[in-house]
C-alpha cells in the first residue's frame, strides 16, 4: 500500500526551508512529509498537517487582537488566510496543532 503524502506548510528563505525537524518526524510516522512552500497552490497531497505556532491573527475571524494576543507568525497566517480553503475544499483529512487547529 502507498504511503500518505502529507503536506505541511514551511517558510522559506535565500538560504534555508523552515519546518521543525519534530514534525518532519512525526509526519512520517504516517506518511511521507511533503514541504508546502509560500509561493506553491494546491500541492497534490492525501493529507494537511499544520503544525503549531504564534497566535492567528483574530481579525481573520471577525475579532480585535486583545492585550494577550501574541505576534503573529507571517508566512502561517498567509496560508490560513490565502491557501488552506483550496485544502479544506478538496475534503482531505486536516489534522492541526494549537493555532493549526482554528
Amino acid at each position: 500500500m502507498p504511503k500518505l503524502r502529507i503536506g505541511c506548510p514551511a517558510y522559506k528563505t535565500d538560504t534555508s526551508i523552515g519546518v521543525g525537524v519534530t514534525h518532519l518526524e512525526f509526519i512520517s510516522q504516517y506518511g511521507i512529509p511533503r514541504i508546502i512552500l509560500p509561493e506553491e497552490e494546491n500541492v497534490d497531497i492525501d493529507a494537511l498537517y499544520l503544525p503549531g505556532g504564534l497566535d492567528v491573527n483574530p481579525s481573520s475571524y471577525g475579532e480585535i487582537p486583545g492585550f494577550k494576543t501574541s505576534n503573529t507568525d507571517v508566512f502561517k497566517q498567509f496560508f490560513f488566510d490565502k491557501r488552506l480553503l483550496s485544502y479544506v475544499d478538496r475534503r482531505i483529512p486536516i489534522f492541526g496543532i494549537c493555532a493549526g487547529l482554528n
